[in-house]
């Protein structure tokens, strides 16, 4: 019996054999072929494919891939430039101030400057009130020295307005038809900077407002206070 049995024995291993190799080899043409293996419904199978392709044409592998997305993160989006104000200047601090007195009923706008006293604003001509500034053709003394302080004058006003705006508030009218007003620049009171540098004294017959910015100025000698002048060659809002 044993005889018979034997033959059937290697027949049994041999066909378990075979069936093992078959199974193998479906296995392996299943993981490593990939030629007909269906697409798994996550997307795994395209995945793959794609890193294979990506083998073939970068020379690397998945793994090297991602060390140089490590080492050569993506370039970042440029940011947008800023659209921030820009600072203010001194002048532009000054003109929202100076501005800030229409709503008080100031004439507000860039004055065109006429004399030492006098400028022409929004098509007027307005001459400063309160003040008096000296003749342009009467000149000043100083010691034996005469000199046409009316000049110096002329261009403390300018000075003193820049390339501002100025407001001014009206205060009527004088004998030629001018708009007298008091004006400012910003925070600054025109006349009473004219009076305390020394370059025009206090008209009191209009006003006492600026008699203790005289006294300042002819206390310190500033302007014309250096030397000697006549009061009455002066010209105010009435002359």
């Amino acid at each position: 019996m044993a005889k018979t049995k034997k033959p059937q024995n290697r027949g049994l291993f041999l066909a378990a054999l075979l069936a093992g190799g078959a199974i193998f080899a479906f296995i392996a043409h299943q993981q490593w072929g990939g030629e007909s293996a269906p697409a798994p419904a996550d997307n795994a199978g395209v995945v793959a494919a794609d890193e294979k392709l990506l083998d073939r044409f970068e020379g690397t592998n998945a793994a090297g891939r991602a060390f140089n997305s490590i080492v050569q993160p993506a370039p970042t989006q440029p940011r947008p430039v800023s659209q921030a104000r820009p600072p203010q200047t001194p002048e532009d601090f000054t003109n929202e101030r100076t501005r800030a007195n229409a709503a008080r009923g100031a004439i507000v706008g860039l004055p065109a400057v006429v004399s030492a006293n006098s400028f022409v604003l929004n098509g007027r001509q307005v001459v400063l009130w309160g003040i008096a500034v000296p003749d342009a053709r009467v000149p000043c003394r100083t010691g034996s020295v005469d000199w046409y302080c009316g000049e110096q004058s002329l261009t403390a006003l300018r000075r003193a307005l820049g390339r501002n705006e100025v407001a001014c508030f009206d205060k009527g009218t004088d004998h030629l038809g001018r708009m007298v007003g008091k004006c400012v620049v910003g925070l600054l009171d025109l006349g009473a900077q004219l009076v305390g540098d020394g370059w025009a004294i206090a008209d009191t017959e209009v006003t006492r407002a600026y008699t203790a910015e005289e006294s300042d100025a002819k206390f310190k000698k500033r302007g014309i206070w250096t030397g000697t002048f006549d009061r009455r060659t002066f010209v105010g809002a009435g002359g």
